[in-house]
C-alpha cells in the first residue's frame, strides 16, 4: 500500500520541472511527507469519530490498513496544498522580496 503512493507521489514530483533538478531533496522529502501524520493518534481519531457518529468498519477492512490509506489521502492532500501555497508564497518561482520581508516584518512575533 506505501509503494503505490509512494510512487504516485514520486509521479507528481517528476512532473515538476523545477523539482526535477533537485533528485536528492525529492527523496529526503518523500520520507517526511510519507509519515507525516502519527498513525496512532489517526486511529484513535477515526475510531473516535465512527463511535460518534455509530458507524463500523466492515470486518473485511483491516483497521491498520483503514488507517494507513487515510493518512496517505491525508498526506498527499496535505503535499498538493504545500506545493500550492509554496508557489504563492514565492510568486511561481518569481520572489517578491520585498513582500516576503514586510511579512516576516509583520509576523516576527509568531515567527521562531
Amino acid at each position: 500500500m506505501c509503494q503505490v503512493s509512494l510512487s504516485l507521489l514520486r509521479t507528481h514530483l517528476s512532473g515538476d520541472r523545477k523539482l526535477k533538478r533537485h533528485n536528492g531533496l525529492k527523496r529526503k522529502g518523500f520520507r517526511r511527507i510519507k509519515r507525516l501524520l502519527d498513525r496512532q493518534v489517526v486511529k484513535e481519531f477515526i475510531l473516535d469519530k465512527f463511535e460518534e457518529a455509530d458507524l463500523r468498519i466492515p470486518k473485511s477492512i483491516d483497521k491498520k490498513e483503514l488507517v494507513e490509506a487515510f493518512c496517505q489521502y491525508t498526506e498527499d492532500d496535505y503535499y498538493e496544498w504545500l506545493k500550492d501555497n509554496f508557489k504563492s508564497f514565492f510568486n511561481h518561482y518569481n520572489p517578491d522580496w520585498d513582500w516576503i520581508k514586510n511579512y516576516i516584518n509583520k509576523h516576527k512575533d509568531q515567527i521562531l
